[in-house]
């Protein structure tokens, strides 16, 4: 192929999912054995806003109940909001909405992150979120690599670091 050494970026349609891709990062060698403690990775996922609004809306319905509970709204005595309580437990039941379960992502959104220590896999993790995150303990190496395989829009960053405390006090470009 004549353009073998140029790279062409396009711009595919809305409706069509983003293609599955998977990056590995070079090989990273240390004078002496280390343990990544934890790691974060900014990444733009794409369209979540249906995933969000069943969380906010679920939110929305706990928050109702507290309120309820909080200014004394649990009976319902002669369907009256606001009734007196009797007991523990209302007489007439309870006003109270159900809360729904809590929701589960179910759309096109994946990313996965592999972390390998001496060509060992040592850790997996599906992100769906930007917050930082432990790794596991019990093994140390030299030689470390990691891969990331998804679809989400955009990965910014990734970091690695041998202590929570590093990723935490990083503000960086992202603000921490």
């Amino acid at each position: 192929m004549g353009y073998i050494n140029n790279i062409f970026e396009w711009e595919g349609d809305e409706t069509q999912a983003f293609g599955n891709l998977l990056w590995r990062s070079k090989e990273y060698l240390y004078p002496k054995k280390i343990r990544f403690a934890a790691c974060r990775i900014i990444f733009l996922p794409g369209d979540l806003e249906d995933y969000w609004a069943e969380v906010e809306a679920r939110q929305a319905v706990i928050d109702r109940n507290a309120d309820k509970l909080a200014t004394g709204q649990l009976g319902t005595i002669g369907g009256l909001e606001g009734g007196y309580i009797h007991a523990q437990y209302p007489i007439a039941g309870d006003n109270l909405e159900d809360v729904p379960a809590e929701p589960q992502y179910t759309g096109d959104l994946q990313l996965t992150f592999r972390l390998y220590t001496n060509d060992v896999l040592r850790h997996t993790k599906q992100l769906y979120t930007t917050q930082i995150f432990k790794l596991p303990g019990g093994y140390r190496g030299r030689r470390h690599y990691f891969e990331v395989e998804g679809n989400v829009e955009r990965i910014k960053r990734i970091d690695l670091a041998t202590s929570i405390w590093e990723l935490k006090n990083d503000q960086g470009e992202f603000g921490g």
